[in-house]
């Protein structure tokens, strides 16, 4: 089957299978024939010109066990991928890697695999980390800086997308993945333009502009990590390579999971009285009536007698 021939416009002439030994595997082989026109003088179809390489896909199914293999074809899981083959040699090679889907992955998944998700777990948790306040803040400055090298690498991604459907064809937003891409992208570069037009502290359109902010970041992370996957499946990664995706998608919301335990936990132990260390309360009587003194007893590390502070 032809790249870039939709399913719906394939004409299939006559299918069969047969079956046969294979003395190097000593499994099956499966035959399929197809047939269709070189040209079919449709815009989304391939021209397949005999002498020249076309791009294959292909994808064989089949069952856990050899009766389930020999009675029906069942889904391919991960025996697929693709092949060049010349229809006037019959020759056939391994399909090279296309460079602009490498680099397109690379960066996308460096933008909303780690710059962005990890500068978001910063201005989460890490605003303990001194200096804490103003510009100069610690956790504001990682922030500022990894968010905007996650929206710089997001946009050179969307710009080598655009290359991709230019020099295969077909439709920009013809899928799931390119129309969740356009998405992310688009509410990525609006964040940042968000972050730059903040409000100061003491406006009244602060909380809302914080409330948009921080909604529009945990939306754009959700919706980022779905396009990754989706993007994987549609090229057709190596298992190798969506398990290592996998593996850092999931290390990141084990870490917001993690993180924000310890943060309730510290908070609490924070809010808890202060009866818990050491307070000791008493109580005098007046002739107005009762009134509630509450002392509290301060150890210095450097005197044995303790200070008072009413």
């Amino acid at each position: 089957l032809a790249q870039g021939t939709p399913p719906s416009r394939r004409s299939l002439s006559a299918v069969g299978r047969r079956r046969a030994s294979s003395e190097a595997s000593g499994g099956l082989v499966w035959r399929a024939d197809v047939e269709r026109r070189l040209e079919t003088s449709d815009s989304l179809d391939v021209v397949i010109e005999p002498l020249r390489d076309v791009r294959v896909l292909y994808a064989v199914g089949g069952g856990p066990s050899e009766a389930d293999r020999r009675e029906s074809m069942q889904y391919h899981g991960a025996n697929r991928g693709e092949r060049v083959v010349n229809l006037g040699t019959g020759k056939v090679a391994l399909a090279p890697v296309n460079v602009l889907v490498l680099v397109h992955g690379s960066l996308m998944f460096l933008s909303w695999g780690v710059l962005l998700p990890v500068g978001a777990l910063v201005a989460r948790f890490a605003r303990g980390v001194p200096p804490t306040a103003g510009p100069g803040a610690c956790w504001f400055r990682f922030h500022w800086m990894l968010q905007t090298a996650g929206t710089l690498a997001s946009l050179a991604g969307a710009g080598t997308a655009i290359a991709l459907v230019a020099q295969s064809g077909g439709s920009h937003f013809g899928s799931l993945h390119k129309a969740g891409g356009l998405v992310v992208v688009l509410l990525g570069s609006g964040l940042a333009v968000l972050g730059m037009a903040r409000p100061a502290k003491d406006s009244q359109w602060r909380p809302s502009w914080l409330a948009c902010h921080r909604f529009g970041g945990c939306a754009g992370l959700l919706l980022g990590a779905a396009v990754i996957v989706t993007g994987l499946l549609q090229a057709a990664a190596v298992p190798a390579v969506i398990g290592l995706a996998s593996a850092v998608l999931a290390l990141e919301v084990v870490a917001f999971i993690a993180l924000s335990a310890l943060w309730r936990s510290s908070s609490s132990r924070a809010a808890s009285p202060i009866d818990q260390q050491g307070q000791r309360h008493s109580s005098l009587q007046s002739r107005s009536g009762r009134i509630d003194v509450k002392t509290v007893v301060v150890k210095s590390p450097l005197r044995e007698d303790p200070k008072v502070v009413p």
